[in-house]
């Protein structure tokens, strides 16, 4: 990850904040090869998330490979986080990022 996109993110936590309201615990396995994908629908708000920030947070996340996200035709765009999106979630962004 770029130096300057981790310190951006490690100023603020409204991206853990992002990626915990896509974090369910994943499905098991319908086939061995075909996992059971669980998206969901955009999230439009979030308490103490500026609206304006927030398509921001979702397009850096996706840039960075922590969230995906599919257009479909019932619901629009849906989002899941990405392995690499869980793992950030649950080791924080990067030590790199520290901020003195």
């Amino acid at each position: 990850m770029l130096d300057f996109v981790a310190q951006d993110l490690a100023r603020n936590e409204d991206w853990r904040r992002v990626l915990e309201a896509y974090n369910v615990p994943l499905q098991p396995q319908k086939q061995p090869e075909s996992p059971e994908e669980q998206w969901l629908p955009r999230v439009a708000r979030l308490e103490s998330v500026e609206s304006t920030q927030l398509s921001r947070l979702h397009g850096t996340l996706i840039a960075l490979g922590f969230l995906k996200f599919e257009i479909t035709g019932k619901t629009g765009l849906q989002y899941q986080l990405t392995p690499a999106g869980r793992q950030t979630l649950e080791n924080g962004l990067l030590a790199s990022a520290e901020i003195d």
